[in-house]
């Protein structure tokens, strides 16, 4: 009876004793399938009942990074490899020394790369319109190109006809692609150019330019563009770039640059010649300083004269110097005249000296011809370089050289009366003489005095009064000219010759 009893005291106690805690290993991963050199994030999700006991040894497998971790949650793992690794959790507890482990098999797909492209840094234009590119990949891949224009195609080789850059990349039937594209740049050969200049140009005929052959004209061609060294020819088989035009007709010139590029111009060319010019002139005899000379191109063209830049018909010509005038007819074409000369003979100019009652020409010439003249009337036989006056009065003479005369500025007769007589009193001077446009007469006296200016015909001109100082501001051009100073009373007391510059 009493081991029964105690059977069934154990039994009951046992019944209330808690069943011990099992410890699990365990994790999961965001995927078990994806591309090589793509990452994996595992989360730990063991459990213990005393889990500050236990520790933790990751083991990503092969071609990993990181290889393996000891923390709870191991850092992103990327696999560079394809493959198939195994990843192990194992859980170590200190409590008991026991260890278990979890393992997961991940897949991991291989990721396609480029191989080569071909061509490499190929080149359009110059005959080369377009451009077959092509890819071929590490592993069977679809091809995926990117055109300049962002537009994809799916191919291998692809027919490229725009400069730029093209992109190649390869994909897995998984979806796997290369992390690096492999990019191919299409480049365009400068475009060689050819030109064609005429000169001198006069206009256009539609497609036909209009030269004149009297302005030696020439022909020339150049290139724009292109890659050196560049080749030229022209269709007439002239040699060299430039050469003059002889003959009216097509002229054609071709450019080809090292890569092949070829371009070609051409003109046609019309030789127009204009009729020689001819100026006539209305002199017919010795030209003076001073004459006028009409000259006249032919008519009905139109006109530049150099020597002064008329565009008239007729021009009157002043100066000494070679005349020429350009002649443009209707169609722009141009011609210049043959050059007339004119010398315009300056007069001779005299100076007379007077002394007493004779006056002479100071720098007299046997080969000149003379008139005195009194006043504005010739003097009969008054034709030497000398003359004797015996009326006081104004006189000049006109000197003759080689059909041209001048006149020399009029002079006082000092006889008799002459202002040259007349004595100057120290205390009374004229000043500046000559003078440009006023002039002052200074008095010794403060009395009140008058001064009159006259011309050299005895006309009054102005009329000054005033005490120790007459300011006198004459309008009147360059010559001679006289004043006569009187004191209050009308009595003359100074007379002097003023020369206004």
């Amino acid at each position: 009876m009493k081991k029964i009893f105690t059977f069934f005291a154990v039994a009951a106690l046992l019944a209330n004793i808690p069943a011990k805690a099992v410890n699990t290993v365990s994790f999961t991963v965001n995927h078990v399938t994806f591309c090589q050199n793509d990452y994996a994030h595992f989360t730990n999700t063991s459990t213990s009942p005393h889990m500050a006991r236990c520790s933790f040894t990751w083991d990503m497998g092969a071609t990993s990074s990181p290889f393996n971790s000891y923390a709870f949650n191991p850092p992103d793992v990327t696999y560079w490899s394809a493959g198939s690794p195994t990843v192990w959790l194992s859980m170590y507890d200190s409590t008991d020394g026991s260890t278990i482990s979890y393992h997961l098999v991940l897949t991991v797909w291989a990721v396609p790369n480029i191989t080569g492209v071909t061509p490499w840094s190929p080149m359009l234009g110059c005959g080369t319109d377009s451009v077959v590119l092509s890819a071929t990949s590490s592993i069977p891949a679809t091809i995926v190109w990117q055109r300049p224009s962002l537009l994809f195609d799916t191919a291998a080789s692809i027919t490229a006809n725009v400069a730029g850059a093209y992109t190649a990349r390869a994909v897995s039937s998984h979806g796997c692609a290369n992390l690096y594209p492999s990019t191919v740049f299409i480049g365009t050969y400068p475009a060689v150019t050819a030109h064609i200049n005429v000169y001198p140009t006069a206009t256009t005929a539609g497609d036909t330019l209009l030269v004149c052959k009297n302005s030696s004209p020439f022909i020339s061609g150049y290139w724009s563009g292109g890659t050196y060294p560049v080749t030229s020819s022209w269709s007439s088989s002239s040699s060299g770039t430039s050469f003059p035009l002889t003959a009216s007709g097509e002229y054609k010139f071709t450019v080809e640059d090292m890569n092949g590029c070829i371009d070609s111009a051409k003109t046609y060319v019309k030789i127009i010649n204009i009729a020689d010019t001819t100026i006539t002139s209305s002199a017919t005899g010795p030209l003076c300083f001073g004459d006028t000379v009409m000259l006249t191109a032919p008519a009905g063209y139109t006109y530049n004269w150099y020597m002064t830049g008329s565009h008239e018909q007729s021009i009157k010509a002043f100066w000494s110097g070679t005349y020429t005038v350009q002649i443009v007819d209707s169609l722009g074409c141009t011609a210049t005249s043959s050059p007339i000369t004119l010398n315009f003979v300056m007069p001779p100019y005299p100076n007379v000296n007077v002394t007493a009652c004779l006056m002479t020409v100071t720098v007299p010439d046997v080969s000149n011809t003379y008139q005195w003249y009194s006043g504005f009337t010739p003097i009969p036989g008054a034709t030497s370089p000398f003359f004797t006056a015996y009326e006081p009065g104004f006189y000049a003479i006109k000197e003759t050289r080689s059909g041209c005369t001048g006149t020399s500025p009029y002079v006082v007769s000092n006889c008799v009366t002459g202002i040259d007589g007349i004595a100057k009193p120290t205390g009374i001077t004229a000043f500046p003489n000559p003078f440009n446009e006023n002039f002052t007469v200074q008095f010794e006296d403060k009395n009140e005095h008058t001064v009159i200016m006259y011309d050299i015909l005895g006309k009054e001109i102005v009329r000054e009064e005033g005490n120790e100082v007459v300011k006198i501001n004459p309008s009147v051009p360059a010559g001679m000219y006289f004043i006569v100073a009187k004191n209050s009373d009308g009595s003359t007391i100074f007379k002097e010759k003023m020369i206004r510059n």
